[in-house]
């Protein structure tokens, strides 16, 4: 029978899953749940109603006792036997089964499915039992509206997967037990589904908190989470878009009867249903747009599929909140609405199957959405997702204790991974030792079992280490950077290499069909092909060296938002993935304490580094960001974690709509500045490119290519680019003191000046400068403040361009008489006030 039959077939059947066999099955499945009946994993069930609840709770029952059962607790489970055997005589009981990390199988539950009526499955569940996990033991649910689906899967690697997800779907597979209904089961539960259920169990997607991201949506959205702003949205646009686009195309017809493009497109608009109807169920309106063939005011199921699929464009496909929104509508209070989850579910399923495109928000919202995207990329690593079971020889022979914090961590050389020890007794519990001894009472010996990781602990055969570092293309075991001949763990995990990047790192024609939108783009962004050139090739250093530390970093600025930088941070993040630190705040990381978030990054992108940083400790904080870019290591200090010293490895790309956003100076030759273009390209080319971000193969060319670009010319020591966008930041970035002596150098002619020329020329238009700041902003201006007195004056020159103290100590008297001559000139001229000093 074809799975297109089965499928029918079952469609037909009224409170069975016969329909996934031709007949009667075979004798060696006569009995699809045999395998779980071997275990003594059975508790009895039955349903308790509580105060305030909607529905009842299924609560488990020891069979031995018929006191509470917890799934946590063996002691409290019997035999199938004796569960049945009970079950039998107790009709206030059922019979369920608790999963177990120890057993093989796995529960799955698909809510709202199937109409218990004429037992029809939807198109949904009839694909995941059909296509997805064919033959597989299953049971129609308590209710009559679900499904049961156990199979066998290997449960070391689910660790990752979400529980429930769509408001339909649960999946458990340990401190859990299936409710057996009582319904009669089919299939076999030991048919092995691994590959079929990491196609189907969603990932969890963690915030930056690490907190686990409930909703499920398409990744387009973008908009409100609050239900009522989205429906004034919902109410304010569509009429009033329709509207306006109907009397345009109106103008555009009688103009040109014979423009058929816009003759169709009125016409759909034309009949296009305004969503306030749909809501209020104002039958004038609906019953001529869907007429009903049963003498009802309208055609209410055409109706709901109408209001739905609003909602599916509104909510980015969002099945949960589609359904509590269309509740909160006129049509949701219909009694097949409130009573059929079958038809609700069917029903939204279908308007997301049809949905092509979805509501992505205002211009800020899908900005923000963008970088909060950008940052989960960037800083995820999943290297290690499976359920710690090891042995204690695979302890012994991988993980190392590391002298670290309060009480020491614990390292896998097989994962990378670093835990404290508190939590490393959590996740590793799960790897038991079976320890024998011998009973004090009556000497005969007994087996227990006992956490393999306390039996490492006191291993003669543990491995140690002396502290946690990270070290880009270090081996496991490494010096520490702050203290050379101990030895470190390396918590360097390699670079993740992007889906398909094997093909692409090989073929450069298939690399050079996706790249010309990278190109583009880029060329966009950085018009001067020079430098980017260089800021390419600063990229590709970050893929071919990731150990090497590059002295430079790089500041776009544009007095324009909304150019697509949030574009190139979302390529890099993927390219570069789980090595992206994405939304850095400038000001927080140069005052913070913590800076657990730059730990194990090799990109760091500041997104609107916030204007100037400047004020009484703007020195200070130009002084810090030195030492941050350039430092040899780092000491990171989280704020509920470890405490370590690492290798520096990370490159800054600082984002910014001013021109005074870094507290850098004139001879602060770390960064490279780039002017970025203010003239916004068209919504449909953004659409486009960041759709193409979201394409696995387009991710795999960029990084094929960053891969393997040239890096002739590239020097990891180069000082910055002295173009036009560096000298305007620098001269937006000038204080008082930096303007007044940047006008005193542009015109003063002489080699050398006096010191005491200078304070006063200063002092004149600053009155209350102290000579202090007036020193520190001379190097700003490449000028230098001689170190020893000259002539019997005492006179203390400053060296104004082309010269060298030395120098000026052979001939002081010749220099100091060049000074007072210029002196002179410019105090003629009106340039410098009468009181400075100019000396006999």
């Amino acid at each position: 029978m074809t799975i297109h039959a089965r499928a029918a077939f079952l469609n037909r059947a009224p409170l069975t899953l016969r329909a996934f066999d031709s007949g009667k099955p075979p004798a060696s499945l006569a009995d699809p749940l045999a395998g779980l009946k071997a275990l003594p994993q059975w508790v009895l069930w039955r349903l308790e109603q509580y105060d305030g609840e909607p529905k009842p709770r299924k609560i488990p029952y020891d069979p031995k006792t018929l006191q509470r059962a917890d799934t946590t607790n063996p002691a409290t489970w019997a035999s199938f036997e004796t569960a049945a055997t009970i079950a039998a005589v107790n009709p206030a009981y059922r019979i369920g089964f608790v999963f177990t990390l120890n057993d093989p199988y796995i529960f799955v539950d698909l809510d709202g499915c199937r109409d218990p009526d004429t037992g029809e499955y939807n198109d949904e569940a009839t694909h995941i039992f059909t296509r997805l996990f064919p033959g597989v033991a299953a049971e129609v649910s308590q209710s009559g509206t679900g499904l049961h689906l156990i199979m066998r899967g290997d449960k070391t690697q689910f660790g990752n997967r979400r529980n429930k997800w769509g408001g339909r779907f649960e999946f458990y597979q340990n401190n859990r037990f299936v409710a057996i209904a009582g319904n009669e089961w089919v299939g076999n539960a030991d048919l092995e589904q691994t590959a079929s259920l990491q196609t189907f169990l969603p990932v969890r997607e963690h915030d930056r908190d690490n907190q686990e991201i409930e909703t499920i949506r398409d990744p387009r959205w973008a908009g409100p989470e609050d239900d009522q702003e989205l429906l004034a949205r919902m109410f304010a646009s569509d009429d009033k878009l329709s509207s306006e686009r109907i009397a345009e195309l109106n103008d555009v017809i009688m103009r040109d009867p014979r423009n058929f493009v816009a003759k169709v497109e009125f016409d759909k608009l034309s009949r296009r249903v305004p969503f306030a109807a749909l809501w209020n169920a104002d039958a004038q309106a609906l019953n001529h747009l869907y007429p009903s063939s049963t003498g009802q005011q309208f055609d209410h199921s055409a109706a709901d599929l109408a209001l739905m699929n609003k909602l599916a464009f509104w909510t980015g496909k969002d099945h949960v909140r589609m359904l509590r929104l269309f509740s909160m509508s006129a049509l949701g209070k219909r009694d097949k609405w409130c009573s059929r989850a079958y038809y609700r579910n069917r029903t939204a399923s279908s308007s997301n199957v049809a949905c092509r495109d979805v509501y992505r928000g205002t211009n800020q919202e899908r900005r923000e959405k963008q970088r909060k995207e950008n940052e989960r990329i960037g800083e995820r690593l999943e290297f290690d997702i499976t359920t710690k079971l090891m042995t204690l020889a695979e302890m012994e022979a991988n993980l190392f204790f590391a002298k670290t914090g309060n009480s020491g961590a614990v390292a896998n050389a097989l994962s990378r991974e670093v835990l404290s020890l508190s939590v490393a007794r959590n996740s590793y519990a799960a790897s038991l030792e079976t320890v024998k001894n011998k009973d004090g009472r009556n000497g005969q010996e007994k087996e227990r079992l006992v956490p393999g990781l306390e039996l490492w602990l006191k291993s003669i055969k543990r491995m140690n280490v002396d502290a946690i570092t990270w070290k880009p293309e270090g081996g496991p075991i490494c010096e520490p950077p702050e203290r050379p001949g101990e030895n470190a763990f390396n918590v360097w995990r390699g670079l993740i290499k992007p889906t398909f990047a094997a093909h692409f790192a090989t073929d450069a024609g298939l690399r050079d069909r996706w790249l010309p939108v990278w190109h583009e783009h880029l060329a966009y962004l950085v018009p001067i092909e020079a430098e980017r050139t260089r800021f390419e090739q600063w990229l590709a250093h970050i893929l071919q060296h990731p150990g090497e530390k590059v002295e430079t970093g790089w500041c776009f600025v544009a007095t324009q938002t909304g150019i697509g930088r949030n574009w190139l941070s979302g390529v890099l993040s993927r390219v570069l993935r789980g090595y992206v630190l994405n939304n850095a705040i400038l000001d927080t990381i140069l005052e913070g304490k913590y800076n657990g978030r730059m730990s194990r990054k090799l990109l760091m992108v500041v997104d609107e580094a916030r204007a100037g940083l400047r004020g009484a400790n703007s020195w200070g904080l130009s002084e810090k960001l030195k030492t941050m870019v350039n430092a040899d290591y780092r000491e990171i200090n989280e704020k509920h974690g470890l405490q370590w010293v690492e290798h520096n490895a990370l490159r800054w790309l600082v984002f910014s709509n001013n021109w005074d956003a870094l507290p850098i100076e004139q001879n602060d030759r770390r960064w490279n500045v780039v002017e970025n273009p203010t003239q916004p390209q068209s919504t449909s080319y953004y659409n486009f490119i960041y759709e193409r971000a979201r394409q696995n193969e387009f991710i795999a060319a960029v990084w094929a290519h960053l891969s393997t670009l040239p890096l002739d010319g590239f020097n990891v020591g180069h000082r910055s680019m002295e173009n036009d966008a560096r000298k305007r930041m620098l001269s937006n970035l000038a204080n008082e003191v930096e303007q007044a002596l940047a006008e005193f150098r542009d015109h003063w002619q002489a080699q050398v000046a006096r010191f005491e020329t200078i304070k006063h020329f200063v002092k004149h238009r600053i009155p209350n400068v102290n000579d202090t700041a007036i020193r520190r902003n001379l190097a700003k201006q490449e000028m230098i403040l001689c170190e020893k007195r000259v002539t019997k004056d005492n006179v203390r020159l400053v060296i104004v361009r082309e010269l060298n103290e030395q120098q000026i100590y052979t001939d002081p008297a010749l220099y100091v008489q060049f000074a007072n001559v210029e002196a002179n000139r410019l105090r003629t001229n009106g340039f410098l006030p009468f009181t400075v000093a100019v000396a006999s």
